[in-house]
């Protein structure tokens, strides 16, 4: 049995034998068990995959909060109540014999906001309300001298009511936060005003939106997402929007797409996919350079084919100094789960290297985000701290190699995590998660 938060009775597990119509029915509920009780699954129930708002809501204004003591319902209008200690509480810190690597440093946990969709930049926090509207949390760092302390993150005065507490985060790009609801692919500047932009209305509902980790010269602005039509049983397919291109079917004819990430190759960028078929996971990769900032497409290629995963499974993209990777946490055999570390090299190749972090029992949803900080490459995951059903989660940190993911270091612990982002920069990286009910940021640096 695994592990798919702190009061699910009947862990999700082997899509086995399962149809497209029944695995979508468990991910559906896989999704909303994750932290039982929130409003984001009456939500979801009501509305259903088919759900498309033909009217673009009204721009609205981005929060960018001063920093100043965590607002109350008296001093902010009507945000939600931090839950008591008998409804939720805080993640569990690490025990205090567990550090970091000579030289970091781990600040204290900063409360953001109740449950929903965040993601971490180097500057703070950004978050979307269900009307569209994108807020963000600013982030002020220590000196990289300076002791562990409070991670200086500001709090928004934000209700429950007006998140979606378990939608994905936001993909974040240049001045842009870009995110699906209902069908569209939409996007809105983050750290100033803007007007909400509508780039697609072929995306999948619920699904995640995947942006490059940078944009080199000559390069245009484009985020990868998964498309699919209106019925529950309708073919997914990996699309790629290109600013002043527009929209590329990226999967080849036959193949399909559940969840895309992209990486950095020394010629451009790899869009990579995961396909969910009964009995088994391809992993796809496809190359993309660009000609006066035309994208053009190399050869889709099956680089590894898994076994079959859970309903919440996704791949994360990471590259480093000649490393080309992708992540996913999966069922390794029938009674075995881990973090697969896929090496799909420079110029993608079948039969890619594949190294394994082991979990001690499954999870779903397993948590996994990636970023460069302090000159290397790391990668945040979500794992149980043991085998027992039920078990506490644990946020670790690992450091990554040639040879797949080496020493890795507890950040948090929670009954379950939902969402997990990191930014990393020169001196330090910064840490934004969704669990128990709250949205919660903790800064990382380098000496």
């Amino acid at each position: 049995t695994g592990n798919s938060g702190a009061d699910v009775k009947s862990p999700l597990w082997h899509i086995g034998s399962m149809g497209w119509d029944a695995w979508s029915r468990r991910a559906a509920l896989a999704y909303c068990l994750v932290l039982s009780g929130v409003p984001a699954c009456k939500e979801r129930a009501g509305k259903g995959d088919t759900e498309s708002h033909s009217v673009v809501p009204a721009a609205s204004h981005v929060s960018q909060p001063k920093l100043a003591p965590k607002p109350t319902a008296a001093s902010s209008g009507a945000p939600t109540p931090r839950p008591t200690a008998s409804e939720a509480s805080e993640p569990i810190n690490p025990p205090e014999e567990v550090v970091l690597p000579s030289g970091w440093v781990l600040d204290e946990l900063a409360d953001v906001a109740p449950a929903g969709p965040a993601t971490a930049t180097m500057r703070g926090v950004v978050m979307v309300t269900r009307d569209n509207a994108v807020h963000f949390a600013t982030y002020q760092p220590h000196a990289t001298t300076a002791p562990a302390g409070e991670s200086r993150v500001a709090a928004l005065p934000l209700a429950a009511e007006q998140l979606v507490s378990l939608r994905r985060g936001p993909a974040l790009l240049g001045s842009y936060a870009y995110w699906i609801d209902g069908k569209r692919l939409l996007r809105r500047l983050y750290a100033k005003a803007g007007e909400l932009e509508t780039l697609a209305e072929d995306a999948r509902h619920s699904t995640r939106v995947a942006a490059p980790p940078e944009l080199k010269p000559g390069e245009p602005a484009l985020v990868a997402y998964v498309s699919g039509g209106s019925k529950i049983d309708s073919e997914l397919k990996a699309h790629l929007w290109v600013e002043g291109s527009g929209t590329l079917d990226v999967s080849d004819e036959a193949a399909s797409a559940n969840s895309v990430a992209i990486t950095r190759a020394s010629t451009g960028l790899v869009v990579l996919s995961l396909e969910a078929r009964t009995g088994m996971t391809p992993i796809h990769a496809r190359g993309v350079s660009f000609e006066e900032k035309r994208p053009k497409l190399g050869e889709d290629l099956v680089v590894w084919v898994g076994g079959p995963v859970d309903p919440l499974t996704e791949i994360v993209g990471a590259s480093g100094a000649h490393l080309r990777l992708g992540f996913v946490a999966t069922n390794r055999t029938a009674t075995e789960f881990g973090l697969a570390t896929l090496n799909v090299g420079d110029k993608p190749r079948m039969g890619a290297q594949v190294r394994w972090v082991d979990y001690p029992n499954g999870l779903d949803p397993a948590p996994v985000a990636t970023a460069q900080a302090c000159g290397r490459p790391i990668v945040i995951f979500v794992r149980p701290t043991t085998a027992a059903v039920h078990a506490l989660q644990e946020l670790r940190l690992g450091f990554i190699t040639a040879d797949g993911v080496g020493d890795s270091f507890i950040l948090a612990r929670s009954r379950g995590f939902a969402n997990v982002s990191i930014a990393g920069g020169a001196h330090g990286a910064l840490v934004a998660y969704t669990a128990d009910r709250r949205t919660w940021a903790r800064a990382l640096r380098c000496k």
